[in-house]
């Protein structure tokens, strides 16, 4: 895992990004601190991305991707931050040296069949019927956990280039991989009068939805379009690989300086610490406190009505519990829907004001700083040590364009003279990184 900020106003945009990648397989998981995450898009215009989660794209590493589109192009014309964002998930789908889409199938199918198998145990055991045989009721559980999965999966957003392909497409090419995850981890579901064909369509529907995963990437594309003014931010995941097809969200403009008097700070990944500062309060405080004044609904109502209604009737103090209940949950409701989200609005926005009036330094030195309160955060905690390592930190403005802050290095520079000649043809550049 990981965690990146953008923090930007009228002067220019910081990017910052830990250099922690997690890499998990032979069933250990091992945390290194050097990966790269943050990278020029452009050699000549003032444009950046930053990458979170799976460091490879199918087979093939991003660093190797993001270089390559910054040669080939790069410097071909500058363009909106939206419209840089949609050319280099273009350019990423046509490579032609993307692996087998077998790995992604894979993990898709035995996601839903685990989380399937999950649904079909709550479900039997919330409405079990000694009268029904055991097969009846495994295999009304299966056709229920699938209806409520499918619903969700409707409503989920699909890859624009994967709307038009059917299960039969999918199938024609992944039925027998689909086939070995079913026998492996639902033979007792296929044996209790569930058709397979309805197995299909839940993995197929899930093939088409984004849902996030192991392999899944989140790009952020931030800087300066063509006509643009101030800074803006685009993001796009990168969610999978379906019949050849890159599978990946729709473009969403993140952040773009539309209040001249407020500044914006941006963060992706792991969010939760810098969301605590930048809010107010941690979200969890909030889901706490919601649950429990909805408890309290449950447990207080009974007790108000007993102390003030000693000697009153079973019904007419059952309907004043349900009266008591309703204010309760009313107030709950609120609370969830408006008063906290208020709070958190309103300290953000006072961020934002001092953000906004914030030199190009102090922007550059609050990325790094939020980026090293999360680091400090988890080692402080019983996590892995998900964020941490050097942070490469970079700065963008609309004239001076893309300029390193931090970054850290693989090699020495004066014991590398060579690549400076092949690089620049020179070899007096001392600190100077490609």
């Amino acid at each position: 895992m990981t965690t990146e900020i953008a923090v930007l106003n009228r002067l220019g945009i910081a990017l910052a990004a830990d250099s922690a990648v997690t890499i998990s397989g032979a069933g250990t998981t091992k945390v290194f601190n050097s990966a790269d995450k943050l990278f020029e898009l452009s050699c000549l215009y003032p444009v950046a991305v930053m990458l979170n989660g799976n460091m490879d794209c199918f087979g093939v590493p991003w660093d190797i991707i993001i270089k390559d589109f910054r040669d080939e192009r790069g410097s071909i014309k500058n363009k909106p931050i939206l419209e840089w964002a949609k050319e280099f998930i273009d350019f990423v789908e046509k490579r032609n040296d993307l692996s087998s889409s077998r790995r992604y199938v894979e993990l898709i199918a035995s996601n839903e069949l685990k989380s399937l198998s999950e649904r079909v145990f709550s479900f039997f055991t919330s409405k079990y019927n000694s009268k029904k045989s055991f097969d009846l009721m495994i295999g009304e559980a299966s056709e229920q956990a699938i209806i409520d999965r499918l619903a969700e999966l409707g409503d989920m957003q699909v890859s624009e280039n994967l709307k038009d392909i059917t299960d039969e497409e999918i199938l024609s090419e992944n039925k027998s991989i689909i086939d070995e995850v079913l026998e492996t981890q639902t033979t007792f579901l296929l044996n209790n009068n569930v058709s397979k064909d309805k197995f299909y369509s839940l993995i197929c529907a899930a093939l088409r939805a984004i849902i996030p995963n192991d392999l899944s990437t989140g790009l952020i594309i931030a800087g300066y379009g063509n006509s643009d003014s101030y800074p803006s931010v685009a993001t796009i995941d990168v969610d999978g690989l379906v019949n050849g097809h890159l599978k990946y969200s729709s473009v969403v403009d993140k952040a773009k300086i539309n209040r001249p008097e407020l500044g914006y700070a941006v963060s992706f990944a792991q969010t939760d610490v810098i969301e605590r500062l930048l809010s107010g309060v941690d979200p969890r405080f909030i889901k706490k406190t919601s649950g429990f004044l909805a408890n309290s609904a449950s447990t207080l109502a009974p007790l108000i009505v007993d102390s003030y209604m000693p000697n009153g009737g079973k019904m007419k103090k059952k309907k004043e519990i349900e009266k008591i209940q309703q204010f309760l949950n009313t107030i709950e409701e609120t609370y969830s829907s408006s008063t906290a989200s208020e709070f958190k609005d309103e300290f953000r926005e006072e961020f934002e004001r001092m953000i906004a009036l914030m030199p190009k330094l102090e922007l550059i030195e609050l990325a790094e700083a939020l980026i090293s309160i999360t680091a400090i955060e988890r080692k402080a905690t019983s996590d892995e040590g998900t964020v941490g390592g050097p942070i490469d930190v970079a700065f963008i403005t609309k004239h001076e364009g893309f300029v390193w802050i931090k970054r850290k290095h693989y090699f020495q520079a004066n014991l590398n003279p060579r690549y400076f000649w092949r690089k620049y043809r020179r070899t007096d550049i001392e600190g100077v990184m490609s």
